[in-house]
């Protein structure tokens, strides 16, 4: 009996020194589409991203907040990039972390430039042994137009830290983190016809608030149609100042298109940069169904190179590929950049709910850091109106049907943000339609004749900011809608 009770004893002691080892940092947000198959060979090569916890983030706000906000006396007294690291950074924490992968014979292949987050890689055997998990291959479903390779990735269910280290860090990506999901485009829908950019809408007239306009209202969207419109008085940029449009998912732009458009309207000659590719003669229109996506691309660098020119324009690319998550990598790269654009666009989201947690916080820490330094982040609210997707409007969208909500509940269905336009720090900027038809200015309607529903709602995950909160309980006073949002989110 005594020896039983002392082999008890010792198999207690060492399931308890196994629980001290390891702390539980996060579980997959799973969704039908990222399909599960067959475990990861164990001498496969996998890159893993390790984010530094870093320092005073709540200080940064309220800094942030002052500094935001018309009529203090520190309004726009913006901050450098320095400044900025030497208030956030944690450099004993990357030590730390360095350390503990050198112990375990893994070297550090790359370290942004205030060690915020380092990159390593080292077979999957390595990996769960020093994570106290198991990687399996996942495939992408959403992804069925892109290459098999880029739809195939290794993903863990969950991941833990061993105690000395967890302290550190704030996540490690590429463990269970779900990539997002792209909406397909729009022109795509139309089956190889011609893209309608032309609108014929069924709106009411209006007098255009007073403004005479001088371009002809035709149903086209140019330069000076938006010029005249918004009352825009130059268009005259600064080249020693630089803006970007963020584009991944294998999409392209074409310079010689670019060109085009400003020879068409008479706009100065400028060609955009793009130090991480994708730039193509080989766009995909209308009945050509060979070569590459360049819709959006085309879109997104020609509109903002035409309102705002000579202003050094980036098409910023983030590869969404089996490794990473694009989000991930453009936060990444942002971080790691001393000189970063003033003006940076995202014409492209994906549910929220759907996010990890993890991501959307990083992303929320360098958008505060960039915000800090001055710099404007605008991003698409969305193209399917409240549900982010006709095919969710009667979906369940309570807050016990995910799990990132930790406030007030709620109950009801079809509504799904798009993130990362909740981010409380970024510009979530909608679409209109009207003036270029000779009717008022509305939000985008598919029910009007819009090729788009413009989107906006309530976050699942970040709750209303204090200098939002007036605003959101007006407009829910005016508002009544069906349950199923959460109204104590950051609006957008």
């Amino acid at each position: 009996m005594s020896v039983i009770l002392v082999v008890t004893c010792m198999l207690l002691a060492v399931t308890a020194s196994v629980a001290d080892k390891f702390h539980l940092m996060q579980k997959s947000v799973s969704r039908k589409s990222f399909v599960k198959s067959a475990e990861s060979a164990a001498d496969a090569a996998h890159e893993l991203i390790f984010a530094i916890k870093q320092r005073n983030l709540k200080e940064l706000d309220s800094l942030l907040i002052e500094r935001s906000t018309p009529g203090n006396p520190l309004y726009q007294q913006w901050l450098t990039f320095d400044q900025v690291g030497e208030m956030t950074s944690n450099i004993a924490g990357a030590e730390a972390v360095k350390e503990w992968l050198a112990q375990n014979n893994v070297e550090v292949t790359w370290e942004s430039s205030r060690s915020d987050y380092l990159k390593a890689t080292a077979k999957i055997s390595q990996w769960e042994h020093m994570l106290n998990t198991k990687f399996f291959e996942f495939e992408d479903k959403s992804r069925s137009s892109m290459r098999v390779e880029s739809r195939t990735m290794y993903r863990a269910e969950q991941y833990f830290l061993p105690t000395h280290v967890k302290d550190h860090l704030h996540a490690v990506f590429n463990t269970v983190q779900v990539p997002p999901v792209f909406k397909p485009h729009y022109v795509k829908a139309l089956q190889g016809q011609q893209p309608r950019f032309k609108t014929e809408l069924n709106v009411r007239q209006a007098n255009h608030q007073g403004k005479k306009l001088s371009y002809e209202v035709d149903g086209y969207v140019t330069v000076g149609f938006l010029n005249d419109f918004y009352q825009i008085s130059t268009n005259a940029g600064d080249p020693t100042m630089s803006q970007s449009v963020f584009e991944t998912n294998e999409e392209s732009y074409s310079p010689s298109d670019l060109n085009l458009f400003q020879t068409t309207y008479e706009l100065p000659i400028q060609p955009a940069l793009h130090p991480y590719g994708f730039n193509t003669s080989e766009c995909n229109y209308g009945n050509v169904t060979s070569g590459f996506d360049c819709y959006e691309g085309n879109l997104d660098v020609q509109y903002i190179m035409g309102v705002a020119q000579q202003t050094a324009t980036i098409y910023w690319y983030v590869t969404s590929n089996s490794t990473t998550d694009p989000f991930v990598g453009w936060l990444v790269d942002v971080a790691n950049t001393t000189n970063p654009p003033l003006v940076n666009s995202m014409s492209w989201g994906s549910i929220e709910q759907a996010n990890d947690p993890d991501v959307m916080d990083a992303f929320n820490t360098e958008a505060m850091k960039l915000s800090a330094m001055g710099v404007t982040i605008t991003v698409s609210s969305g193209d399917d109106g409240v549900a982010s997707d006709a095919l969710l409007c009667n979906e369940p969208s309570g807050s016990d049907d995910y799990g990132n909500w930790t406030g007030t509940p709620w109950t009801g269905k079809g509504y799904f943000p798009s993130f990362p336009a909740t981010s409380p720090y970024v510009t979530a900027v909608g679409a209109t339609m009207g003036p270029e038809s000779g009717g008022a200015e509305i939000a985008c309607q598919s029910q009007l004749g819009g090729v788009i529903t413009t989107g906006g709602g309530f976050s699942t995950y970040n709750p209303t900011p204090t200098w939002q909160a007036a605003a959101v309980s007006a407009f829910l006073k005016k508002n009544k809608a069906q349950s199923g949002y959460n109204p104590n989110g950051r609006g957008y």
